[in-house]
């Protein structure tokens, strides 16, 4: 099979260019982006926190048509708010584990499967 080349100029596999379909990031590459945007937000003049973080590496992932979920969650006592990037396994990527402590309140870019 051939390679085809995308509206956007990129080469894709076959079907990729009409369908717009990304891969999943693997968790290696997930982790890559995200300490390649924290490296980058030490030079910045403005906050770089978990939220700027996590929604720069989905969209530096994107740019290289992967997905990964952009997830944003809650922990109690005191409460606390905390944004993180996993693979579509659902794995956070370059997170401590503290995370596991936050609740899920929203996903974005998750493959859902819903059962009636």
């Amino acid at each position: 099979m051939g390679w085809e080349l995308s509206r956007e100029g990129e080469v894709v596999q076959p079907g990729d260019a009409e369908n717009g379909v990304h891969s999943a990031a693997t968790h290696d590459q997930t982790q890559a982006a995200i300490l390649a945007v924290r490296r980058v937000g030490w030079f910045s003049p403005v906050r770089t926190a978990c939220l700027e973080e996590s929604a720069a590496a989905v969209f530096l992932l994107a740019t290289r048509r992967l997905s990964a979920t952009w997830c944003h969650g809650v922990a109690p006592d005191p409460v606390r708010l905390h944004a993180w990037v996993q693979t579509d396994d659902g794995v956070p990527a370059a997170e401590p584990p503290s995370t596991v402590g936050y609740t899920v309140a929203l996903t974005i870019g998750a493959r859902h499967q819903h059962q009636l």
